[in-house]
Order: structure tokens, then sequence, then C-alpha cells
């Protein structure tokens, strides 16, 4: 759970940005990115939990990791998406 806490910002955030994304209009946009952080984190989980390919066998903190990993992912995309396509962030 210390791992899962650490990534909270990567929920609330992206969360956020997500909706005034849709208020703008734009539902595919936050859908997709949702979708690919999802895909991305099937792939990091037997890698993280296993060890598999070179990468450290964590067992359930490693799930923790690949949770917390692809939804900083989603925060970025959706950060981006709103300064680079929605205009919507002054910085």
């Amino acid at each position: 759970m210390q791992v899962w806490y650490i990534g909270m910002v990567f929920l609330v955030i992206p969360m956020v940005g997500n909706s005034a994304i849709r208020a703008a209009g734009n539902t595919l946009t936050p859908s997709s990115i949702m979708t690919f952080a999802a895909g991305f984190n099937i792939l990091l989980d037997p890698l993280l939990i296993f060890g598999l390919w070179g990468f450290p066998e964590l067992g359930l903190t490693g799930a923790a990791w690949a949770t917390v990993i692809s939804r900083a992912m989603t925060l970025v995309a959706s950060l981006l998406v709103l300064k680079f396509k929605e205009h919507m962030r002054s910085s």
C-alpha cells in the first residue's frame, strides 16, 4: 500500500484533467489515454511481478509499481493534451 499511496497524485490529477477534456467536448482522447494506460499496466504487471526479461521480481510490490507507472503516464498525457490540444493550461 505504501507504493500505491505514493501514486495517488497520479490518480487524482488525470481524473480531473480528463474530466476537463471531456467538458471541452473531446470524449475520445480521455478514453484513449485510459485505454492505453490500462494496456501498459497489463504489460508491466508480469514483468515487475515475476521478474521477466531482466526486470526485478517484486511480487505484489511490482503490481503496485506497474500501476503507479501507468498512472504517471496518464498524468503526463492528460497535461499535454490540456496544454497543446485544448489550450487550457497557461504554463
